[in-house]
């Protein structure tokens, strides 16, 4: 269905686990380098798709469930990926885990 190729999400989880695996653990972040590589890992995933499917519009999302990092956007690519009259029903089971909980909270802002 052709349609699906614009709809399509492909979800890439573990991304804290990339090489060279150095997440900055206080602010829950990957590092400079650690991005670079998780960038290029999306990058090569597109490129495989594009191969098989290369009218594909779709989008790739990095995420790590257990750091929480990226959730937000993942949760937005799928609510984007649904007809916009269904799009209710996904958002109203949106719970999402706060990636700023793990946080080290000297570097957040006070409230």
């Amino acid at each position: 269905d052709p349609r699906l190729l614009e709809r399509m999400v492909i979800a890439l989880n573990k991304v804290d686990l990339v090489h060279p695996g150095d997440w900055h653990p206080s602010a829950n972040l990957p590092s400079d380098e650690q991005e670079i590589y998780i960038n290029g890992r999306i990058k090569d995933v597109e490129n495989k798709i594009r191969e098989v499917l290369p009218n594909w519009l779709g989008k790739i999302v990095g995420y790590s469930a257990n750091k929480r990092y990226q959730l937000p956007q993942l949760f937005d690519s799928m609510i984007d990926s649904v007809p916009t009259e269904r799009q209710w029903i996904v958002a109203s089971r949106k719970s999402l885990a706060d990636f700023l909980e793990l946080v080290d909270p000297q570097l957040l802002p006070p409230d």
